[in-house]
């Protein structure tokens, strides 16, 4: 082709036509799944007193009554917590971590700069010389649904056989406490999940993954600093740079907007919420979770939120990992997974467990 040509300008001109992802069932299943939660565990009092705070008013602000907070007495580092996570989730799949052929490491809180978090677990699984392949995903609070969305069609393909997919999160550490509601949301977790195809005699699948990004909502939550944009030693770099910054009240209004929108490529018209068994939500806060999930039935929501607080990547694995091991959701029955982030981003995965 010349690029000269009258065909190439049309080519390089004409409208593009959106591309719209169909939905295709893949036969993966969840083999394994188990949760890691720092021993100590820190009571709204405590905090209230620290800040200043009424009494009951972490509660009735953002619903949540206690959280988990890793210590490093215990040795709750990052890649402790999704280590023991991941090796307990191939317990209950009944592997040894040498038959995993990949692992991603899926969370907003990398352990350090360089290297990525996920070869730093396998060594920990004394995998460092396994060859293994590793990696990470970093999509904040949808880092989970990102990672399986990667593992199910790496999966589905056959590039792949067996997957971990960690997430472990210490926000504790990059939370500022001069910011009352953001500090007492978070809490500190990790949950791991393992991934295999669906044998032949089995029903498992997932049935539906979707996202959508719209950055003009990207200034709503971030942390400015620990990039290339505000180095972590330069002059003038503010303690506040380096810590976690949310505008609630915009993000939620950002999601009310877009939700619409959203959920019926994740769950299209041609069916309805009621086909669905339970829902695992992002668990955002007290009033996200009651505004968002007016959308789906009151009795199917799995909330974990007054217990472990916001816990990020983790949230959703961690519900997930509550419902199976609590029976509310037994093979053969239907799930969504749903949530936010930051960006803005929307996703959710539909499966069949």
């Amino acid at each position: 082709m010349v690029f000269g040509s009258p065909y190439s300008l049309a080519f390089r001109y004409q409208k593009k036509t959106p591309f719209i992802a169909m939905q295709k069932k893949m036969n993966v299943q969840i083999l394994g799944i188990a949760k890691y939660l720092p021993k100590t565990i820190l009571q709204n009092t405590e905090l209230e007193t620290k800040l200043e705070l009424p009494v009951g008013h972490i509660y009735h602000r953002n619903g949540v009554k206690a959280r988990h907070v890793a210590r490093e007495e215990y040795h709750e580092t990052t890649v402790n917590m999704g280590s023991w996570a991941l090796q307990r989730a191939l317990n209950m799949a009944e592997l040894e971590a040498n038959a995993l052929d990949l692992i991603i490491f899926a969370s907003a809180g990398a352990e350090q700069a360089i290297p990525d978090t996920a070869p730093l677990i396998q060594r920990n699984l004394k995998l460092g010389n396994s060859g293994i392949a590793c990696f990470s995903v970093h999509s904040t609070c949808l880092s989970f649904l990102t990672a399986v969305d990667i593992a199910a069609n790496f999966i589905a393909n056959q590039r792949y056989r067996n997957i971990g997919i960690v997430c472990s999160e210490r926000s504790s550490t990059s939370i500022d406490p001069a910011d009352p509601m953001t500090y007492t949301l978070f809490g500190d977790a990790a949950c791991a999940v393992v991934l295999g195809p669906t044998q032949a005699t089995e029903t498992s699948n997932i049935l539906n993954i979707h996202f959508s990004t719209f950055g003009d909502g990207a200034h709503l939550t971030q942390i400015p600093g620990c990039g290339t944009k505000i180095h972590p030693n330069g002059k003038e770099t503010q303690y506040a740079d380096n810590t976690f910054r949310m505008k609630g009240k915009e993000v939620l209004r950002y999601a009310l907007k877009k939700a619409p929108e959203v959920l019926p490529k994740i769950w299209d018209n041609q069916n309805n919420w009621s086909d669905l068994d339970i829902i695992v939500p992002h668990q955002t806060s007290k009033v996200g979770m009651h505004a968002f999930l007016r959308h789906f039935p009151e009795d199917r929501i799995v909330r974990t939120l007054a217990r472990y607080g916001n816990c990020v990547s983790v949230s959703i694995p961690l519900g997930l990992e509550e419902a199976i091991r609590t029976k509310k959701l037994l093979r053969g029955q239907r799930a969504l997974l749903i949530g936010t982030g930051a960006g803005f981003s929307i996703g959710g995965i539909v499966l069949e467990y």
